[in-house]
């Protein structure tokens, strides 16, 4: 599966994007199409509830993460950004998408959340408690329409998590591409391919990492699935919140101090996402979670000052020729 991942992500823009919009295409209809029975089904057998859509008064922190699994569910949004330099119109694509992209998310997430949670209120005594399945989405389709139709949808979450791996793949070169351009980076790592154009060498070594870095998980877990899925999940969101943060604080520099104006409307949504950034780390850190969940925040943060180290060290080893080259890239690129 990691070999195919990488030739999509070595391949033409075109083919990953097309496979990755095939793929999450046929998980979300599924899942819409669950959706819509369960609904059906519930209101026909009057078991129909606005429950969910009540505010738990008196529980503050379970409405604080609620609002922490709310901002988790949006990650990546931004991603298509990074195909910037590859658009052909990308200062009106680019802003079309990351809004459809979150009108959509927020669409779909608040249809499938409320779907289950009706679906398993209207059937307790068969299917039991939501907070206690382990595969909700398999258990509603296999009450609700058919084991088969649970077998489908567990494999369009493996394909759905195969297309996501392939967009991180290519999302993570295209970043690295742009600081190797930056000077920020070895220049080496900003090569373009002379027949995919795509920056082929920024992709082995996102990919040579993902898989050093998968196997050192598995055998600090020792091939437990669950545990590798935690404990690689937990470093990337406060990796991911953080980068969150610092966007929006490098738009209030930019904004108030570069361009000597505090317009209301950016000056509004940087301060309320660099707050809500912030406190989705705190919520994330505290109160602090049991070993070996408690190492994440001195992982993120070794991590981090191993790359400022290696973008200190490449603007010194990097011939003054090889960055030229590569600031020419982009328009090949």
């Amino acid at each position: 599966m990691t070999v195919v991942m990488w030739i999509f992500a070595y391949r033409d823009i075109k083919l990953s994007t097309k496979v990755m919009l095939a793929l999450e295409g046929v998980s979300i209809s599924l899942i819409l199409i669950l959706a819509m029975v369960i609904f059906v089904k519930a209101v026909v057998a009057g078991h129909w509830t606005w429950k969910p859509f009540t505010l738990p008064i008196g529980h503050g922190a379970s409405l604080a993460e609620g609002t922490v699994v709310a901002l988790l569910c949006f990650a990546g949004f931004e991603s298509s950004s990074t195909l910037g330099e590859e658009a052909a119109k990308p200062t009106r694509t680019i802003p079309l998408v990351i809004a459809g992209t979150i009108i959509g998310i927020a669409f779909f997430f608040l249809l499938s959340s409320d779907s289950q949670v009706v679906g398993y209120l209207a059937r307790p005594s068969i299917m039991g408690s939501l907070a206690n399945a382990t595969m909700p989405l398999v258990s509603l389709a296999s009450n609700y329409v058919s084991p088969t139709y649970a077998t489908l949808i567990v494999t369009s979450l493996t394909l759905s998590l195969f297309s996501c791996v392939v967009g991180c793949a290519c999302t993570s070169s295209r970043v690295m591409f742009a600081m190797a351009r930056d000077k920020s980076f070895f220049s080496r790592v900003g090569n373009v391919h002379p027949t995919f154009r795509t920056p082929h060498r920024a992709v082995h070594l996102t990919m040579a990492v993902s898989v050093v870095a998968q196997i050192a998980f598995a055998l600090v877990t020792h091939g437990s699935g669950t545990d590798l899925y935690s404990y690689t999940a937990y470093v990337t969101v406060l990796s991911m919140l953080l980068s969150y943060g610092l966007v929006n604080a490098s738009a209030v520099r930019h904004f108030f101090l570069r361009l000597k104006r505090w317009p209301m409307f950016q000056a509004l949504i940087s301060a309320l996402s660099l707050v809500a950034a912030l406190y989705a780390i705190y919520a994330n850190m505290y109160p602090v979670p049991p070993y070996p969940m408690n190492l994440a925040p001195y992982i993120t943060v070794a991590f981090i000052t191993i790359m400022c180290i290696l973008s200190w060290v490449s603007k010194r080893v990097s011939p003054t020729s090889d960055m030229e080259s590569t600031t020419t890239q982009h328009d090949a690129l």
